[in-house]
């Protein structure tokens, strides 16, 4: 009717109420299904644009175990305003009943403790109780907190093509030719961000979209970041390939920050010339990672690691397979993460790689020679440390010149 719509052309319309009134219904849904997120057993999560902390369950290579992941958002503040998720990941358990009730507890001290505690300390110590805590299958057959559906509490989005639409009034097909030209209200951080064309599979919400494609260990370009520019949201995908798409934190804008790293290395031979001692020296870690399929593109330059892995029991099988491996088990995790993460993340990434490096070591024919191993991390102006064993790593701090600190001698 002309009366409703104006005078349909090229020219200018006026919208009318009951046009007004047609709302995307996947924004409808996400919307309900975050707020109902942000109430858990009497406690609430009331900090607007921020998400509430939620867990799912993932599992090992073997599907033998699995473990919750706990991820808590908060917000910050540099050249712009952006949005942190920092992940925790609980013990590992035999049964998905076990890792539920570990992510019941960690989330319900997240709601607690993290608005007020930036660093989750309390969700950290809370963590570590879990490592030592046994629970009893048969209290939890009853347990509220290992009923199914406590996990993935948050809005998850499968990829697809939007499909064509029928329009049963004028009101719906002005509301859908307006939804294809949404402005773009922010712009992604970080380099390489790719428009989506038509025909692009995208995650199931109105938006103009951006995507970030990196490559497998086939060489296949593969999207494993979406973001909404007229939401200014950033989506990654849980789980393995086909699994679904969920909010997370604002990329890294990377920096090349004035470090200069020196290196070189000398190993010296054991009795016999036997070779016991190896370093593995990274100093252009990028390059590295790019020619691996793993690249750091959200990581601050200049990026580094050094590896010294000493061999035991008069054998230099277990220092060359750990020599040789301990990248595959830890670049994967750091080039995973397109925010900057916080240095107890970095601390857990070196754990776990190094629990899985000893897994695949006891698996191989090394496993009765043994090895201790120290690496130094460098990312930007962050320097981590770590060591398994008799290897140790020492800081040494350059001389005071002449004139600061104590007097230097007089000529004679």
């Amino acid at each position: 009717r002309v009366d409703d719509f104006g005078l349909i052309g090229i020219f200018s319309r006026r919208k009318s109420s009951k046009e007004a009134e047609v709302i995307d219904p996947e924004l409808l849904e996400a919307e309900a299904k975050e707020a109902k997120a942000r109430k858990y057993g009497g406690l609430s999560w009331d900090l607007p644009g921020v998400p509430p902390p939620d867990f799912s369950i993932e599992s090992d290579e073997s599907n033998a175990l699995c473990r919750a992941q706990l991820s808590v958002f908060s917000k910050g503040v540099k050249e712009y305003e952006y949005l942190k998720e920092a992940r925790i990941h609980a013990p590992w358990r035999s049964t998905v009943a076990e890792a539920r009730k570990d992510g019941c507890e960690l989330r319900r001290t997240a709601f607690r403790t993290a608005r007020t505690d930036p660093l989750l300390q309390e969700v950290r110590r809370k963590c570590f109780e879990l490592e030592n805590r046994q629970w009893n299958m048969s209290e939890l057959a009853n347990d509220q907190d290992c009923e199914e559906g406590n996990d993935r509490q948050l809005p998850e989005f499968t990829v697809g093509i939007f499909e064509k639409k029928t329009f049963q009034t004028a009101a719906e097909w002005f509301h859908e030719k307006d939804r294809k030209q949404l402005e773009e209200a922010f712009m992604p951080v970080g380099p390489n961000w790719v428009k989506t064309q038509l025909g692009t599979p995208i995650p199931q919400l109105p938006g103009v979209w951006y995507m970030h494609e990196r490559q497998n260990q086939e060489g296949k370009h593969q999207p494993w970041l979406f973001f909404n520019a007229s939401l200014g949201r950033y989506f990654r995908q849980r789980g393995d390939a086909g699994g679904k798409w969920v909010q997370t934190g604002t990329p890294h804008h990377p920096e090349n920050l004035p470090v200069r790293i020196s290196h070189g290395s000398a190993c010296l031979p054991a009795v016999g010339g036997r070779k016991d001692t190896m370093a593995v020296m990274l100093p252009e870690l990028h390059r590295t990672c790019h020619l691996l399929k793993q690249p750091l593109l959200f990581m601050d330059r200049p990026a580094a690691m050094f590896l010294l892995v000493d061999g035991l029991r008069e054998s230099s099988a277990a220092a060359a397979f750990c020599a040789q491996r301990f990248h595959t088990f830890f670049l994967p995790r750091l080039s995973s993460r397109q925010d900057e993460p916080e240095d107890f993340e970095l601390v857990e990434m070196v754990n776990q790689a190094i629990e899985d490096l000893e897994k695949s070591l006891l698996d191989s024919n090394a496993r009765y020679a043994g090895c201790g191993l120290a690496l130094l991390l460098v990312l930007g102006q962050r320097v981590l440390v770590a060591n398994v064993g008799n290897c140790r790593a020492v800081m040494c701090t350059p001389p005071k010149p002449s004139g600061e600190g104590l007097a230097a001698p007089s000529p004679k």
